[in-house]
């Protein structure tokens, strides 16, 4: 007869392994101890002795698996406002979220740290991502309108996206006005573009005073 404290054990955990029957016996491939600990699954032969014939018996020792979770995304992921991302883990089981839900899947709209969780008797596993939201551009120029000067730098500055184009193509952010007239400049980010109309006028040049007393 044999026997095992569990046959079943976790990854760095072990059993204990019982034989009995005849006057005495030996784990075959173990130290001759009996009882005897073992921490690998396997299947154990214990042979009794003193009996005619000799009596082997064997046990199973199964491994249980630790459980797993991925939630397959970064760990910092952005999506754009109004958007949606939804989290599909593979997991060892169905997962418990940050709110306490019990779901295959969670459904993100808001910024914010998301996590999830799988529990068995082996232990836990848990993985986690932190979602920003990015907003469509607001491009702005300033100043709008521009002043335009003949023989002066006429600088206009944009703002509000990551990238930008100019009506002639050029992708600064500082842009110099050619002339009076209307101008565009298209700003854009992983979210959408957003396009500003602006206008170059006549600018005032300084009055000249003349002092009657000198």
């Amino acid at each position: 007869l044999v026997q095992a404290s569990a046959t079943a054990i976790c990854p760095g955990d072990s059993t204990l392994l019982t034989g009995s029957g005849g006057t005495g016996g030996f784990w075959i491939g173990l130290t001759p101890q009996n009882p005897v600990y073992v921490h690998a699954p396997g299947t154990y032969q214990y042979v009794a002795s003193g009996l005619c014939p000799s009596d082997t018996a064997s046990i199973t020792i199964a491994a249980t698996p630790l459980p797993n979770l991925d939630l397959q995304v970064a760990n910092a992921v952005s999506i754009c406002a109004g958007g949606t991302l939804v989290l599909a883990p593979v997991s060892s089981a169905v997962p418990v979220w940050q709110d306490g839900s019990v779901s295959p899947t969670f459904t993100v709209t808001q910024p914010g740290l998301y996590y999830a969780t799988v529990t068995a008797s082996c232990g836990s596993s848990s993985d986690s991502v932190v979602v920003t939201v990015i907003n469509a551009p607001t491009t702005t120029v300033s100043p709008n309108p521009v002043p335009y000067c003949a023989g002066s730098q006429n600088a206009v500055s944009v703002s509000g996206a990551d990238s930008y184009e100019w009506y002639d193509g050029s992708t600064l952010t500082n842009w110099t006005v050619p002339s009076t007239g209307s101008y565009w400049v298209l700003g854009s980010n992983a979210c959408g573009s957003d396009t500003a109309y602006f206008d170059a006028v006549p600018g005032s040049g300084p009055t000249a005073f003349i002092n009657p007393a000198g």
